[in-house]
């Protein structure tokens, strides 16, 4: 779902314009990513294994990266990023049981996800279903008009309509 062709330069040259808040530490991180996780995954913040796995940065962004697990036999990969504590990307790991909702319903699942977020006006532009998930781009809407650099992606299990994986660094950077 991301274009690279030669009109794409631009966002990888460019500074992050969505990064608001205080400088973070990597405790302060590690309750942000432990935080996500306990919510979408369902699992008791007390009841989660949190590893740090390093530090990345991608784009001017600066991230701390963690790798959690919670007895369910689910994991993740969570990246928060080191200015304001922001969600950059996530990974969850675990089994998608029986299909209960239409790959539209995931769509709508995705745009409450983001409004938890704090993306508020975000609109489906582009999306692609598989069997058991559905993939969504969504891009800032304001009168009408999408803003494609402003988006992120994010993929919803269609059993329970929670999120398996998201990526920001388009709306952030």
């Amino acid at each position: 779902l991301t274009y690279n062709g030669k009109f794409s330069a631009h966002m990888s040259n460019s500074e992050p314009k969505g990064l608001v808040g205080y400088d973070m530490d990597r405790e302060d991180c590690r309750g942000k990513a432990t935080k996500h996780f306990s919510k979408i995954c369902s699992c008791p913040a007390e009841q989660i294994n949190v590893e740090y796995c390093g530090e990345n940065s991608l784009q001017k962004i600066d991230t701390w990266c963690f790798q959690l697990d919670c007895p369910e036999n689910i994991s993740g990969h969570i990246d928060i990023t080191k200015k304001g504590g922001h969600l950059y990307s996530m990974m969850i790991s675990r089994e998608i049981g029986n299909i209960n909702l239409t790959p539209e319903q995931g769509i709508e699942a995705g745009k409450s996800f983001l409004k938890s977020l704090g993306m508020k006006n975000m609109k489906e532009s582009i999306y692609s279903a598989d069997e058991d998930t559905v993939t969504v781009t969504y891009a800032y809407e304001k009168n009408g008009i999408l803003y494609y650099p402003d988006s992120v992606k994010v993929k919803i299990a269609l059993d329970n309509g929670t999120p398996i994986a998201y990526e920001a660094h388009m709306y952030i950077g």
